[in-house]
């Protein structure tokens, strides 16, 4: 009786911090009837979990792994919906009162959340120990079925948008790609040549550039569909149950987003199919290690070789993540080196012979250090926004850029404005005085942390944060845009019933609460830090490195993405959640 009134009393005051953080973060009234249900509901939930016997049988090394997530996810909550939570206060006091209570009921509500998925789980395996299952008619038909599903349900996007998408960074590629401008590294040269190769091949072959351009696109999609189908293989083989296999699938064809993507002619599209070929190959390698696979062999190694140069290459910050994880996976083979040592060494003379030799002979231009600089310059930005600069910061910062002009270049979610800002400037004094940008630019934060903290939230909060409206929403770009080298879009399919179809697919995230959270990146990266922990709470922890790759990807972008929330920087994590749902929860034979 008195450990049922103690866990009433738990749960009364849990439930009211909880209930005051809802509260000011869905900006409903303190007296709308919604509060007391919310009130009543979590009380309940709260004293029925202190007392769950699996909750007390739970250890420290799922508990703290448990409430260091909650902390976590609820900064970001505090963090992205700051506005909100704030509402139409202005006293000091009660804005600091407002965010530590609302940051105390976020953090109890994923904590328990987080917890009560990890135990409530932990019995839960999508793998059979029957052989029956990886070695049946269907599971060696299924990434067939897998290729040819996204092959089908694609193709409407190709014929609605023949020869394929094509936006300004397509446009810039393509006239690289035909010598109309000088070939530059701005967007990755190496997805430019093979741009150029398929163009080539479509004038020699049938002299016409669009159908070059459709065999690109035709390209993208095969590679993406074998990725998938790949995936889908491995599965098979660590004997996934099928319902699980069938909803991958879905996943894979159906979402509207991975065929218009699949048509898309971004180097994005094909760096996250490799993330998704990288990690699943490492995957299988450790899957291997721990007695887990039932077929291993020399085509993965060759596919992590392929996969290691697509990331490095496709994408600028994806050599970063590659050199990052070269340590990690040596480490983590250690005992087996060779096993990964020979693949990696060979995938790491590919991408330096491409992207020093190769693209020095061609006289690629290299990208500007200005580039680079999204962050810092969002943060500085941030500072003469509110006007908070002091002349002496000024007198050393107009040395670099033109401070006046920053509060109308400043845009909060997109650096492109400053980065254009500081081009105007003098670039060969910026080139010739780094370290002077790198001091002046962590005195100014020494002295504006706030703003600096303000700053980043706002240039990044798309890719931790789930409800965040993307700049560039996934297909409101279609066809080609209009341009100067006459490439026009020559839909197959068109019409009024069409334009409708799309609409309505469109439509659909934001009207079902549920699957609009499959539009979201925030959403998918809080669902990858949560398989994550209940992947090292678990016995299977090796497994946790197929996460690293992702895990890479998120830190450079929240180190330097130009854009706080596009669809195509974050579809990386978009492609690999199935990996991450299957590794969380797969039990060793």
């Amino acid at each position: 009786m008195r450990k049922s009134q103690s866990s009433l009393g738990i749960g009364i005051v849990l439930a009211f911090f909880v209930c005051f953080g809802l509260v000011r973060l869905s900006q409903i009234s303190t007296t709308n009837p919604l509060s007391i249900i919310l009130f009543a509901i979590f009380t309940l939930a709260f004293s029925k979990f202190f007392g769950w016997h699996r909750y007390h049988s739970a250890n420290r090394y799922t508990k703290i792994p448990a409430l260091a997530l909650g902390i976590l996810l609820s900064i970001f909550t505090v963090a992205g919906a700051r506005a909100d939570i704030q509402g139409t206060l202005s006293s000091h006091l009660f804005i600091m009162v407002v965010f530590l209570c609302s940051f105390m009921g976020f953090t109890i509500l994923y904590y328990i959340a987080v917890l009560s998925f990890i135990i409530g789980t932990k019995r839960l395996v999508i793998n059979t120990t029957s052989k029956v299952s990886s070695s049946s008619k269907l599971a060696k038909f299924l990434p067939y079925i897998c290729f040819f599903s996204c092959m089908i349900f694609w193709l409407p996007w190709f014929l609605i948008n023949y020869p394929g998408v094509m936006t300004i960074d397509s446009i810039n590629q393509f006239g690289q790609a035909i010598g109309a401008i000088a070939p530059s590294n701005h967007h990755p040269y190496f997805h430019t040549l093979v741009i150029k190769g398929f163009v080539l091949l479509g004038n020699t072959l049938f002299k016409s550039v669009t159908i070059g351009i459709a065999l690109y696109t035709i390209f993208q999609m095969f590679s993406m569909a074998f990725i998938f189908s790949y995936f889908v293989k491995t599965c098979c083989q660590l004997r996934v149950k099928m319902k699980y296999i069938f909803c991958t699938i879905a996943f894979f064809a159906l979402i509207p987003y991975n065929g218009i993507m699949s048509v898309t002619m971004w180097k994005d599209v094909l760096f996250s199919g490799c993330m998704l070929l990288f990690s699943t190959c490492i995957l299988r390698f450790m899957a291997d290690r721990l007695h887990m696979m039932v077929d291993f062999g020399y085509t993965s190694r060759v596919l992590f070789v392929i996969s290691a140069v697509g990331i490095s290459l496709f994408r600028a910050n994806g050599f970063y993540i590659f050199l990052a994880i070269l340590p990690v996976l040596l480490f983590a083979f250690r005992k087996n080196i060779i096993y990964i040592f020979i693949p990696c060494v060979f995938s790491l003379l590919i991408v330096c012979s491409i992207r020093y030799p190769l693209m020095n002979h061609l006289q690629v231009e290299n990208v500007s250090f200005i580039e680079s600089l999204s962050i810092p310059l969002q943060t500085i930005g941030r500072v003469y926004y509110e006007d908070a600069a002091t002349p002496e910061e000024t007198a050393k910062w107009n040395k670099f850029i033109d401070t006046e002009k920053i509060p109308d270049y400043y845009y909060p979610s997109v650096s492109d404005n400053m980065k254009a800002l500081m081009h105007m400037g003098n670039e060969e004094y910026i080139e010739n005085h780094k370290s002077d940008l790198l001091r002046l630019w962590i005195s100014s934060g020494l002295k504006h942390p706030l703003l600096y903290a303000v700053g980043w939230m706002d240039a990044t909060n798309g890719y931790w944060y789930p409800d965040i409206e993307c700049e560039n929403p996934i297909a409101c770009d279609t066809g080609i845009i209009p341009n100067s080298y006459g490439l026009t879009a020559k839909p197959v399919v068109s019409g009024p019933a069409v334009i409708k179809l799309q609409e309505l697919l469109l439509k659909l995230p934001v009207l079902f609460p549920v699957y609009g959270m499959f539009w979201s990146i925030g959403a998918f990266v809080w669902a990858m830090l949560i398989l994550f922990t209940k992947l090292i709470c678990g016995e299977n922890k090796g497994l946790c490195i197929a996460f690293v790759p992702s895990i890479l990807l998120l830190l450079t972008l929240l180190l330097a993405v130009p854009v706080a929330c596009e669809f195509r920087y974050g579809y990386g994590f978009i492609l690999c959640a199935p990996l991450f749902v299957i590794s969380a929860f797969l039990d060793e034979y």
